[in-house]
């Protein structure tokens, strides 16, 4: 995901693509934090979200967004390995949704930690709804069948720096754009890198979140892999690859590193 190291960065994500300076104003708001909840305001430059994360009973969460124009989020289930999306009729996320929603994720990391079980539910759904294709929304129910699985990457090398390379697949299309590995044609669908710690060039790549300078644990998977590729190559048309990585993002385990 995106190459962001320390908390010290989030400041550009205050700012966004405004180039303003931040001020007292931006940054993470919080009115509640417990074992039991989070809740505040994330501001930037490129707008704001109000968020709640709930545990309702032991093991169920309830995580809202509301960016102004209504409520949408997730509810998980992780005794049941479910998961629903809600979101208004007619909504579409923007480019500036997905910048909030990701600066809400890096913030939840580096100031409050994902050292409880809330925190982490809101940390996973922030950088889901932050990596969401711009456009109609394409996120299914999550039924922990095999047809939705996640391939874990802990046990592949994900904390290792000298582990060796995998080959991770999309079916994007739209715009082509320039990227430091070299060229890859449109029409190839297959891509072998490093990843997690032993990608140099982004060491994030695999991650299921944003950010990649974990306070304490971090999930790699397979499908993650395959829609930061999709996104590492091409401008749009990843939805495919964010709607298999959903079930990863929201239940599939932390490698601890």
């Amino acid at each position: 995901m995106f190459n962001v190291k320390s908390a010290g960065l989030i400041a550009m994500f205050l700012v966004g693509c405004s180039g303003e300076e931040s001020t007292n104003e931006l940054g993470l708001k919080l009115t509640q934090l417990d074992d039991g909840q989070v809740a505040g305001t994330m501001v930037t430059m490129s707008g704001a979200v109000d968020f709640v994360a709930t545990e309702t009973i032991e093991g169920e969460f309830e995580i809202r967004f509301d960016r102004g124009h209504g409520e949408f989020g997730t509810s998980v289930n992780w005794n049941a390995q479910t998961a629903d999306f809600a979101w208004p009729s007619g909504m579409q996320v923007t480019d500036d949704d997905r910048f909030v929603l990701t600066a809400l994720a890096l913030a939840v990391e580096a100031e409050v930690g994902k050292t409880t079980r809330v925190s982490d539910n809101l940390f996973r759904q922030a950088s889901l709804w932050g990596a969401h294709p711009v456009g109609d929304i394409v996120l299914l129910p999550i039924a922990g069948d095999s047809a939705r699985g996640y391939t874990t990457l802990c046990s592949a090398g994900a904390c290792n720096s000298t582990a060796p390379s995998r080959t991770f697949y999309h079916s994007g299309g739209g715009t082509e754009r320039s990227a430091p590995c070299g060229s890859h044609a449109s029409t190839s669908k297959g891509y072998s890198r490093k990843f997690g710690k032993a990608d140099t060039i982004n060491p994030c790549n695999a991650r299921c979140g944003a950010g990649c300078g974990a306070i304490g644990t971090s999930t790699y998977t397979q499908d993650c892999g395959n829609h930061d590729i999709c996104e590492y190559w091409h401008t749009s048309d990843c939805g495919g690859e964010l709607t298999a990585a959903s079930d990863d993002y929201t239940l599939a385990p932390n490698c601890g590193c």
